[in-house]
């Protein structure tokens, strides 16, 4: 009796185990599986929202500005009179993809000057030569300390090559640079984010903005003197703006996410006009001054070509990115406002035109110094010499 009980225990339990355990238990690891895919998909579907409603990876740039960055890298044709070593190494000298003679427009600067090389050269059309360092401004006779060295020996190495045979061709410069030298304090996200912006650089050991401000003046106004004693054309293309938000947030994919996060406000992609002025009134104010004190300095306004009346924008009316950082602008903004500024390198004369022509906004006192001056050009030859040349060819 003890054994067929033993014996029926045995067999109801192995039931048991198969019929009512092992379905429980496999029931069980199956559903488990089923939510750790459940979660596994809604982290990864969490995931790819964020970066769709972000506007994709912020570092990751088109085809387009990729082929550029590694072209603007590229320096073939550098003149040997501007290769060497030592302090007045340049880390920006190349010519531009016309090359069938001697460079006739010579731009010069820093990396802001970097950022439109490209485009300027395709949209004038002349041989360009590029010439300068990161973070050099160029000015003459102060020393700008930023972390790159020998910022004035090297442009005073481009001066020597200017003024030698080797640069006789050259009969325009361009000055491009960051307008922030004379600045104190840190704006751009960049400068935030990497420590390296103006409340790092000193001018001539000075670090306060009204010192640095004079400072920086009497360098670049030197420094234009120069250039304009070489018989040069010296043009002045004043600096884009800074922005304290990084602009690859505000690109155009997709614009669901960019127009709800702007609705929300954790999202900026324009300044006032009138905040980015106030930001660079120090810089402009020099720049205008300089050019009164040099009649024959033609200065660009950058503004008037990146901003509206009233904004500046990071995007165009496409939804494209007009800069690649905080203060640097992208292929696409560099074409936009070189396709505006390269009529006016133009070495052509401007058309001629009445040069006693009565401009609306002349005040009274001037219309009636013009009306003498007519009057005195015009008509004082007698009716009987005028006569006697009026049959002449």
């Amino acid at each position: 009796l003890r054994i067929a009980a033993i014996v029926l225990a045995c067999g109801l339990a192995t039931a048991t185990y198969r019929l009512i355990e092992l379905p429980v238990r496999a029931r069980r690891a199956r559903w488990t599986a089923t939510w750790v895919w459940i979660a596994g998909m809604a982290t990864v579907a969490a995931a790819g929202g964020a970066v769709y409603l972000a506007g994709g990876v912020a570092s990751r740039v088109g085809p387009v500005q990729l082929a550029q960055r590694l072209r603007s890298h590229d320096q073939p044709a550098c003149p040997p009179a501007l290769q060497g070593g030592g302090l007045d190494l340049l880390n920006y000298c190349r010519r531009s993809e016309r090359r069938d003679g001697p460079p006739e427009v010579a731009l010069l600067g820093d990396s802001h000057a970097d950022h439109l090389f490209d485009a300027l050269a395709n949209a004038d059309g002349r041989s360009w030569l590029f010439a300068g360092n990161s973070s050099c401004p160029p000015v003459s006779g102060v020393i700008v300390q930023t972390e790159q060295p020998g910022c004035l020996e090297k442009f005073q190495r481009i001066v020597r090559y200017l003024a030698s045979a080797e640069g006789a061709s050259i009969q325009s410069v361009v000055l491009v640079s960051f307008g922030g030298y004379a600045l104190d304090t840190d704006y751009a996200a960049d400068h935030l984010a990497n420590h390296m912006g103006p409340s790092t650089m000193l001018i001539a050991g000075a670090r306060a903005a009204a010192a640095k401000a004079l400072l920086f003046e009497r360098g670049l106004d030197a420094f234009v003197s120069e250039l304009i004693a070489l018989r040069k054309r010296v043009v002045l293309i004043e600096d884009v703006p800074e922005f304290p938000f990084l602009p690859n947030e505000c690109a155009s994919r997709p614009a669901l996410g960019r127009w709800l996060r702007e609705r929300l406000g954790s999202l900026r992609c324009a300044l006032p006009r009138a905040e980015v002025e106030a930001r660079q009134a120090a810089y402009l104010q020099l720049s205008a001054r300089i050019a009164a004190r040099h009649p024959e300095l033609q200065l660009v306004h950058m503004l008037d070509r990146v901003c509206t009346r009233t904004l500046c924008p990071v995007t165009n009316a496409g939804g494209e990115l007009l800069y690649d950082d905080s203060h640097h602008l992208s292929w696409v903004g560099a074409t936009q406002v070189a396709a505006s500024i390269a009529p006016e390198l133009s070495p052509d004369p401007p058309p001629s035109h009445d040069p006693f022509e009565q401009p609306d906004d002349l005040p009274v006192d001037s219309k009636a110094l013009l009306d003498a001056m007519r009057h005195d050009c015009c008509t004082e030859l007698p009716p009987a010499e005028i006569d006697k040349h009026r049959d002449k060819p």
